[in-house]
C-alpha cells in the first residue's frame, strides 16, 4: 500500500545544504518525534513557513532602515 499524498500535487524534491552537526540534530529530533529526517524537516519546515505568513506584515517605507 503506497503513502496517501500530503498535498494535492505529487512532492518534489527541496535541497537543503546542512552542516554535519545541523544533520545529526535533525536526524536526533526526528528520532525523538518517531519519524524519518526527511518528514521531521518537511513538518518543521512547512510549520515555520505558517508561523511566517500568519504574522502581520509591515510595510516599511524605503527610508527606514531595517
Amino acid at each position: 500500500m503506497s503513502r496517501p499524498l500530503r498535498a494535492e500535487a505529487p512532492s518534489e524534491r527541496f535541497c537543503t545544504r546542512l552542516s554535519p552537526a545541523e544533520r545529526d540534530r535533525v536526524h536526533q529530533a526526528a528520532t525523538v518525534n518517531h519519524q524519518t529526517s526527511s518528514e521531521f524537516a518537511r513538518d518543521a519546515l512547512v510549520l515555520a513557513a505558517d508561523d511566517c505568513l500568519e504574522m502581520p506584515r509591515r510595510i516599511v517605507s524605503s527610508d527606514e532602515t531595517p
